[in-house]
C-alpha cells in the first residue's frame, strides 16, 4: 500500500531568505560577472513533469520560450488551461497566474526536488495557498 505523505507546513517568515540576498551563496559574482549563472535550466529541470494537488487535480508543466507552460485535469477528468509559470529575478520567485489569483514558489524548493512544491499567496504572509506533489516526468 502506498503510503500518504502530508504536505509540507508553510515556514515561518524568518524561515523565508532569498537566493537573491547578498549573504546568499547562490548570489555569489551574481553581479553579471562570468560566474553568474541563468537560474531557468535547473528550475525546468525540477519544475517539468506532473505534479498532483491536495484536491486530487493533476498539472503537467513543460517548457515554454518565456518561462513553463502549465495544464492541469481536475479530480473528475475536466482539462482547464493554467497560468503560465515564470521566473522573476527581481523577486527571486517563480510567479503562477495573474491579477488576484497570482501565487508564487521559492526557487530554492524547486531546487531542492523534496518531492514538493508549495505555492504562495501574493500578499506578505508565507501561508502556503497550494502544494504539488510530484508524480513524475511525462
Amino acid at each position: 500500500e502506498k503510503r500518504r505523505e502530508p504536505a509540507p507546513q508553510g515556514p515561518a517568515p524568518s524561515e523565508v531568505v532569498s537566493t537573491a540576498a547578498p549573504s546568499s551563496p547562490s548570489s555569489a559574482g551574481s553581479a553579471g560577472g562570468p560566474e553568474a549563472r541563468d537560474p531557468a535550466p535547473a528550475l525546468s529541470e525540477g519544475l517539468c513533469g506532473r505534479w498532483k494537488d491536495k484536491r486530487g487535480a493533476v498539472y503537467h508543466v513543460q517548457g515554454a520560450v518565456d518561462g513553463w507552460a502549465c495544464s492541469r485535469v481536475d479530480a473528475s477528468g475536466k482539462p482547464h488551461r493554467v497560468a503560465s509559470l515564470r521566473y522573476d529575478e527581481s523577486s527571486d520567485l517563480v510567479w503562477w497566474g495573474g491579477g488576484r489569483a497570482m501565487m508564487c514558489a521559492h526557487p530554492s524548493e524547486v531546487l531542492a526536488q523534496s518531492g514538493w512544491v508549495r505555492w504562495y499567496g501574493s500578499g506578505s504572509d508565507w501561508t502556503p495557498r497550494s502544494a504539488w506533489k510530484w508524480l513524475g516526468r511525462a
